[in-house]
């Protein structure tokens, strides 16, 4: 008010909480400046966990592989929750797998379920461990060398820092270059055909000087439905509206510094387009695609809900009206707002 700026603290239950529901999910739209966030999480104790790092098979395809990968894991069998995902890497394929063990941290159960599979998709003992959640996290990100040998809870701030930055120094041998990048979502059976069109994609030429990543996370569980901690008067208690299972996709591939790549974006553009037709025809709102920013082709593939993307526009005509950190890169791709839409109410 009044040409200041002001503070506000925003609840699923305040008189802000369109704030926190903007927030949450919707990707970079500009709705102003948070200063401080505040999260709950659940308790974990241990986990069992498969990490294979990439491999070539030595017996079957990597794309046979990744289907029944995919099959498996979406397939409902009884025991404890699953997740997984895996990776096309220029001709080689990498696949993660993690089961939370019950309350009292015995993972008969997810050992039972990891076997299946194992045997399911043709791993033999390949990165397989119990650990607590928090050390798995390393082993998640591929960095189980770097944990200092004391362990999370006995080691110093100092010691973990430390091996966080090895840790990311490892993970990161393309530091400082740059990539672009697409996702899709998919329903939960990716078929044979479209599989076999990403593993190809990834040994094309354009890949050998650095790498065409696609990766496939699994999208289930908790994450298919609507939290309801909020006041649900205005609707839903979040801006994410892929509430349906299947898997998050995302193609990369590697920008050289010198030029912008006519090569690269033909790569992703071919990729893209042979396997849309067979996607859910949404996107992840938090992977920008450039090309969909021409009249904002990405509002209905990041806020399939006809009501999701209104709603963001009349909380950004309420907190950020004047447009804040607004610039020609990323105009299109944040939420458009204008008197028509904001009105004389905000």
């Amino acid at each position: 008010p009044c040409g200041r700026f002001e503070v506000v603290e925003a609840t699923g239950y305040n008189e802000h909480s369109d704030l926190f529901f903007a927030v949450r999910g919707g990707m970079g739209g500009n709705y102003g400046a948070v200063v401080s966030l505040t999260f709950s999480t659940f308790a974990a104790d241990r986990v069992a966990v498969i990490d294979t790092g990439f491999f070539v098979p030595k017996n079957g395809s990597s794309v046979e592989m990744m289907h029944k990968f995919v099959k498996f894991t979406h397939s409902g069998v009884t025991g404890p929750e699953l997740f997984g995902r895996g990776w096309f890497l220029n001709g080689a394929i990498g696949l993660q797998a993690q089961c939370f063990c019950d309350a009292c941290g015995d993972c008969t159960s997810c050992n039972k379920l990891l076997d299946n599979l194992e045997n399911e998709v043709g791993l033999v003992g390949q990165g397989r461990a119990e650990k607590d959640f928090g050390e798995a996290m390393w082993m998640w990100s591929r960095c189980s060398g770097f944990l200092p040998p004391a362990g999370l809870s006995h080691s110093t701030e100092e010691e973990l820092l430390a091996a966080m930055e090895k840790c990311w120094t490892f993970d990161d041998k393309y530091k400082g270059q740059s990539f672009e990048s697409k996702s899709l979502f998919f329903p939960k059976n990716i078929s044979l055909e479209d599989l076999s069109i990403m593993q190809k994609a990834t040994e094309e030429e354009v890949c050998k000087r650095g790498p065409c990543i696609i990766q496939l996370f699994f999208h289930g569980h908790a994450a298919l439905s609507q939290p309801h901690n909020c006041n649900e008067v205005a609707g839903s208690c979040t801006s994410f509206d892929h509430r349906s299972p299947g898997w998050m996709s995302h193609f990369l591939i590697y920008l050289p510094d010198t030029e912008a790549d006519v090569g690269v974006k033909r790569w992703l553009r071919e990729l893209y387009n042979k396997v849309f037709p067979q996607s859910l025809g949404t996107s992840y709102q938090n992977i920008n695609d450039l090309d969909l920013a021409a009249g904002r082709k990405w509002v209905p593939q990041y806020f399939p809900n006809e009501f999701t993307f209104p709603r963001l526009q009349r909380v950004k005509c309420r907190y950020n009206r004047i447009d804040m950190f607004s610039f020609p890169a990323i105009d299109k791709m944040t939420v458009e707002i204008n008197d028509n839409v904001c009105g004389c109410n905000y």
